[in-house]
């Protein structure tokens, strides 16, 4: 494949963790220019991804590689390239260059553990070109499947149907003689030999096993039984009962930490692996840093005496002795321009080979030696050190708490002003701060910081910024109003002063502490401001993200997805990420054929009257279910991964499991079938299915139960011959309603009851239209509270459950979904006329009804379409398609925490000076007061 002279895919290297497909590609490295008869006109471009948490988002990767091609063959760019630059426009940068290598020349591009990046880019048609020049070669090596946050992600099966018949390679696990000669080969290395006693204790941990689903033996598995081996004595005659249960390399990690932290400490061992993990590797002095600022640490290490109070740190030695007893399991590389010490496999990152009970303690160092004292992170520097030990307590009379200086390193500033070169951000600070804002052991008062915050600005957008502010409710207000200054920020970061304190100022009265010491630090940096009437109203959007004409948009809260539907892709926001762009997976799709869209589970229907295609949220281009058919009359998902269809040729109703792609079960019919709809109840799911000859059936299934051919069972409930009226709509699990356009009655059917041909019809409500909302209400009086919406010309009308109904006067076009994981009932209208959207709740108490108006938004383009999620943590979020081509996000409740508080703060008198007058001169702002003239 290397050396064939015509264009190909690039060249597929997997296999499990573990068996070496890293130390091939460092080989191939090395020696692939002695395969060429011209060995000086090959370059060889190498990424280990994911070897350190910088290169898991693979932007910083394909700039870096960018950036070598152009300089290996002088190739000259018309313009910058930078980390806010889209993945899709690296990608055609790097296209671009590639064409320009001169065709004498040959480039070999090896991208490792693909596996190690971040999910989004397990589909490497989004970053990585898929065809080359005859005189390019690429090589990409990863897992076939890695799971995470309980999800199988199939990167194998991916890369298949994106490459087709490219060459794949698989390296496998060794078999029992070819691992009896790799151990041999290193004892014979280093002049070692083992007793046959010992070699026995070996022998069964040479056979293929797959304890804990990972095939051995590995090389990596060898290894790690070599490092073992090497602390035996040819008179050890009885084995560690321990090591004869280690059959993986996950046992064969925690038997060597268990070996090395009764060695070393179990504190000062287990706390140095974590700070490695927390931190995605560190230099040897911020490790002894943290290690020093860490009490508990010290305390398990001064028992008997203690160092000078003047330099009161953790001894080098005791790291040094560490670090060589792992120096086969450590590596060194550059982040940052920093050069740090990292685990050399992914092996050696799980959690549980770390114990990880002190994980929260850990983190609030290693951020606070960091970000330094803002907030309430401790001040490392000046922290006394508190006496455990009895023996030390009796030396120093009692005395417990002793005045210490750790020596710790200071921290440079976060910007620093060179001459000649301008502002030097302090990377690896900034980087190390934005490590784990999903982390919620502690609160990241960093970003509360003017100097963190404006200096982050300037290096990123914004929306990459990731923090788990849901338990935080300051924090969650905070990230809004960053949030809402992004349109400018994100092109001008230095109005980050002006544009925050602008929008604090109306608030200044109720401002929680930090947030206000944040409002003075930016009049600091910054004394104009915004000033309006005293009921400043804040702007409601909050993101914004173009998408182009939509067919269709959905909130699933059960995977916490937004999709919207496009003519050629589908596009799956991760509400996890607190920004709308924060986080975005496409979908390619066949031009105009899908134009609806369900979801329920993580998994996601599109569908049209002829065909449908079913997708896993989050999984790459795996088709999990694809059928064609004629006249697709109604879908939905009755369980997880489960699917049923109904389509107007077919004359049946069909259940299909979507992950194995077969048919659970089928309830055929002699005639056509003309509707089809489901209800979800406890014990299964209830259908209506409407024959052309007039007649209705009502049919029950329950998903756990099948037939003796493992096929799920219908079970006919009723039979309805004739309809009162044109129009259905299943009320509950009991209950259908017929009615008739513009008539103001409802007939309700009752098809539970043995009377099944009775009506009870309800007279005297408000006419309904053609469309009529079945909403599911929540009550704890019963779980089938449901009750029916429809519009009028001058109201909306909800009819409940109970008998009784009541009118929302207003003009509305349309009532929105509005998932919901509050206790209340709410209603989302949207009125298109006019671009406005009111949200309502309302609740039914022993037949009273009440309702009030939550929120009211105002659109300034037309509106094509939206969802609205509401939740007692972030409050009423509203995602709109607009006309224009735009998905905007709106916050309707951004203040709501607020009004708990009263502090009182003394406000600037300057801020309540107006200027008359202002002149811009370059980057400085000429004011003018009017009595000053």
């Amino acid at each position: 494949m290397v050396l064939s002279d015509v264009s190909v895919q690039p060249c597929i290297l997997y296999g499990n963790s573990g068996t070496g497909k890293s130390s091939i590609m460092a080989e191939i490295a090395i020696k692939i220019e002695k395969w060429f008869a011209k060995p000086s006109s090959v370059s060889v471009v190498i990424r280990f991804l994911g070897t350190t948490p910088q290169s898991s988002d693979v932007r910083r990767p394909l700039i870096s590689i960018i950036q070598q091609i152009c300089i290996i063959y002088n190739i000259k760019l018309s313009y910058l390239i930078h980390d806010s630059m889209t993945i899709q426009n690296l990608k055609r940068i790097l296209e671009h260059i590639l064409g320009q290598i001169p065709e004498n020349e040959q480039l070999i591009l090896l991208f490792d553990s693909i596996d190690q990046l971040q999910v989004e880019y397990y589909d490497c048609s989004k970053w990585l070109p898929m065809n080359y020049p005859k005189n390019i070669k690429c090589i990409i090596s990863t897992i076939p499947v890695i799971e995470d946050k309980n999800i199988d992600y199939k990167i194998l099966e991916g890369l298949k149907s994106l490459f087709g018949d490219t060459s794949m390679i698989e390296v496998t696990e060794f078999d029992e003689h070819v691992a009896q000669q790799v151990f041999h080969s290193w004892l014979e290395r280093d002049q070692r030999c083992l007793t046959p006693l010992q070699m026995e204790w070996l022998q069964p941990k040479f056979l293929p096993n797959s304890d804990y689903g990972e095939p051995q033996p590995t090389p990596l598995f060898l290894s790690l039984l070599y490092e073992i081996t090497r602390s035996w004595h040819s008179f050890d005659d009885e084995p560690d009962p321990s090591f004869l249960q280690k059959k993986s390399t996950r046992g064969a990690i925690k038997y060597l930490y268990s070996k090395w932290s009764q060695k070393h400490g179990e504190i000062l061992f287990e706390r140095a692996m974590a700070y490695l993990r927390q931190a995605g590797g560190l230099s040897e002095t911020e490790l002894e840093d943290m290690l020093s600022a860490d009490s508990e640490v010290l305390q398990s290490i001064f028992i008997h005496y203690l160092p000078p109070l003047s330099i009161f740190r953790l001894p080098s030695t005791l790291w040094i002795r560490i670090r060589n007893d792992m120096q086969k399991y450590l590596v060194e590389k550059t982040v940052d321009n920093v050069s740090v010490i990292y685990f050399y496999h992914r092996s050696f990152l799980e959690r549980g080979s770390f114990g990880g009970n002190e994980a929260k303690e850990v983190e609030l160092i290693r951020r606070a030696y960091y970000a330094g004292t803002i907030g309430h992170f401790q001040n490392l520097h000046d922290q006394p050190f508190e006496i455990k030990s009895l023996k030390l307590i009796e030396k120093n009379h009692g005395n417990t708490s002793l005045c210490v200086d750790r020596r710790l390193a200071k921290q440079s500033p976060y910007m620093t002003n060179v001459k000649g070169k301008g502002p030097i951000y302090n990377m690896r600070r900034i980087n190390q701060l934005c490590m784990n804002l999903d982390n919620i052991c502690c609160e990241p008062w960093f970003l509360y910081d003017y100097d963190f915050i404006s200096s982050y600005l300037h290096c990123y957008k914004i929306n990459e910024l990731r923090a788990s502010e849901w338990f935080y409710p300051e924090l969650r207000f905070l990230l809004t109003q960053y949030e809402a200054c992004s349109f400018v920020l994100d092109t001008y970061p230095k109005n980050f002063a002006f544009e925050l304190s602008s929008r604090l100022l109306p608030l200044t009265e109720i401002l929680p502490e930090l947030i206000y010491k944040l409002f003075q630090q930016c009049l600091n940096h910054c004394n104009l401001l915004m000033l309006e009437d005293e009921a400043r109203s804040f702007q409601a959007c909050m993101s914004r993200y173009t998408v182009g004409i939509v067919y269709a948009i959905g909130l699933d809260l059960d995977s916490s997805n937004l999709f919207v539907l496009l003519s050629e892709k589908l596009l799956s926001f991760h509400l996890s990420e607190y920004y709308l762009a924060g986080k975005v997976n496409e979908y390619q799709l066949p031009p105009n054929i899908f134009t609806s869209i369900k979801y329920s589970n993580f998994y996601v229907c599109l569908y049209s009257s002829q065909s449908l295609l079913v997708l896993k949220c989050a999984q790459t281009q795996q088709c999990m279910l694809q059928l064609t058919m004629d006249e697709l009359l109604y879908i939905d998902f009755i369980h997880m991964g489960t699917l049923l269809t109904c389509s107007g040729s077919s004359k049946s109703i069909d259940i299909w499991n979507c992950s194995k792609k077969v048919m659970m079960g089928q309830h055929a019919y002699n005639e056509s079938i003309l509707q089809c709809c489901t209800l979800k109840i406890d014990d299964g799911v209830l259908i209506k299915v409407i024959l052309k000859t007039g007649l209705i059936q009502y049919l029950r299934i329950n998903i756990n139960e099948h037939d003796e051919n493992n096929r799920i069972c219908f079970i006919p409930i009723a039979t309805l011959q004739e309809k009162p009226r044109n129009e259905s709509i299943l009320f509950n699990h009991e209950t259908d309603v017929f009615y008739s356009e513009g008539q103001s009655c409802i007939y309700l059917y009752h098809f539970e009851r043995f009377a099944n041909d009775c009506f009870e019809k309800l007279e005297n409500l408000p006419p309904l239209n053609r469309i009529v909302y079945r909403h599911h209400c929540i009550s704890e009086e019963t779980t089938y509270n449901a009750a029916l919406i429809w519009l009028t010309e001058e109201s909306l009308v909800i009819f409940h459950s109970c008998g009784d109904h009541f009118i929302i006067s207003g003009k509305y076009d349309e009532v929105c979904r509005t998932p919901s994981k509050s206790g209340s009932d709410f209603i989302c209208c949207l009125n298109r006329n006019t671009s406005n959207i009111s949200i309502f709740e309302w609740k039914c108490e022993k037949r009273i009804h009440r309702y009030r108006l939550l929120a009211h938004i105002q659109v300034d383009e037309h509106i094509s379409d939206c969802v609205c999620n509401i939740d007692d943590e972030s409050g009423i979020t509203v995602y709109c398609t607009l006309e224009n081509g735009e998905l905007r996000k709106y916050y309707a409740t951004i203040m709501a925490y607020l009004l708990e508080y009263s502090n009182t703060h003394l406000i600037d008198p300057m801020v309540q000076e107006q200027i008359c007058h202002l002149q811009i001169h370059d980057e400085f702002v000429v004011t003018l007061d009017e009595t000053k003239r």
